[in-house]
């Protein structure tokens, strides 16, 4: 009697280990997918102040004979380089 009771114990506890498990794996997934949203968001946001910034002032830059004004958006964070090289 007492081995069934042991043995019935050790299954409810894996049982509740299993469904704890379960119910993290659940709450990471959810908040990496929280976190993703939130970080496309923030480089939405970034691209377009860039995009805006930099598209009304492109006339502005300094390009001469002696200098070249090159944007590249990068596909990581959105973020213009600029590079002035000599000719």
């Amino acid at each position: 009697m007492a081995r069934l009771r042991t043995a019935e114990t050790l299954q409810e506890q894996g049982t509740r280990r299993k469904f704890n498990s379960l119910q993290m794996m659940q709450t990471r997934i959810s908040e990496t997918a929280q976190n993703r949203e939130v970080r496309f968001e923030r480089q939405r946001n970034v691209h377009a102040v860039f995009e805006w910034l930099f598209g009304k002032t492109k006339k502005m830059l300094p390009t001469s004979t002696t200098q070249c004004v090159m944007y590249s958006w990068t596909h990581v964070n959105y973020l213009p380089i600029l590079q002035c090289n000599e000719i």
